[in-house]
């Protein structure tokens, strides 16, 4: 088992997006993916997904299910003790599941017991400078948590490969330079109409148009992640190469790395 925060540094980042599509990628690899959305207020990783939020354990085709936390509140942040209970409810649901993706809030000091006890974490950015300079600056911030985990970047809605691949230089080469702090390149999602389009449709986009640029991007994302184990933390599963290619669409395998990765 492990458990994968995803989290930003700024709002509309698509950590959210990025979470949603992510499990449900390993869904299809793996019985038993939880997807735990931390984020105060209504479920929106639920709603992504078209279902109705509830207390506890919202189910969801594929091996996938959603749960959401009885500490919902409206405001900005949690409390110190709301964070200590869901980061303890969350290690309780690893001992049940393969993965446990953690949709995080944008992070904050509400949100830092939660990173302490997390096996992985991806960091998502867009490509715009003031979002790539805030992935820094959490970047120095989760390190401040105790937290060990390795911290791979995401880069969403990149226009091209080099745009994707300066984003991440800037960030890696900060956070080596003034935290000596290594950061990983997860991936990059390729800017994409049709992922807003499957938000409207209230599905993952990997779901509704597995042959799309976002979708492609998604699955590279999920196999890189699952593949790349954390040094001293639960332990990445790795999926044996036939179930990859018996659950991913065909569309996958002839696309090149530097398209989506």
């Amino acid at each position: 088992m492990a458990v994968i925060a995803v989290t930003s540094g700024t709002p509309g980042a698509g950590k959210t997006t990025v979470a949603t599509n992510l499990a449900a990628v390993l869904g299809r690899v793996q019985r038993r993916v939880v997807l735990f959305d931390a984020t105060p207020g209504p479920s929106v990783a639920a709603r992504r997904l078209g279902l109705f939020e509830r207390l506890d354990q919202t189910a969801c085709s594929g091996g996938l299910r959603v749960v959401t936390p009885n500490v919902r509140p409206a405001g900005r942040g949690l409390t110190a003790i709301q964070a200590a209970e869901l980061a303890q409810f969350i290690r309780a649901l690893a001992t049940e599941a393969d993965h446990v993706i953690v949709d995080m809030a944008t992070f904050s000091k509400s949100v830092a017991s939660l990173v302490a006890n997390v096996d992985a974490i991806a960091l998502v950015s867009t490509t715009h400078q003031p979002a790539t300079h805030r992935a820094v600056s959490v970047i120095h911030r989760m390190r401040t948590t105790g937290s060990r985990a390795p911290i791979g970047l995401v880069v969403n809605g990149m226009t091209d490969h080099e745009d994707g691949e300066r984003a991440f230089r800037v960030v890696a080469d900060a956070a080596r330079r003034r935290f000596n702090q290594t950061v990983e390149a997860y991936g990059a999602v390729t800017a994409d109409p049709d992922v807003a389009r499957a938000q409207m449709m209230q599905r993952a986009v990997v779901d509704c148009r597995p042959d799309a640029p976002a979708s492609r991007c998604f699955e590279a994302l999920a196999r890189r992640i699952a593949n790349r184990g954390p040094s001293g933390g639960g332990g990445l599963s790795r999926f044996p190469q036939s179930d990859w290619d018996t659950a991913l669409s065909p569309s996958y395998r002839p696309l090149e790395a530097r398209q989506c990765a």
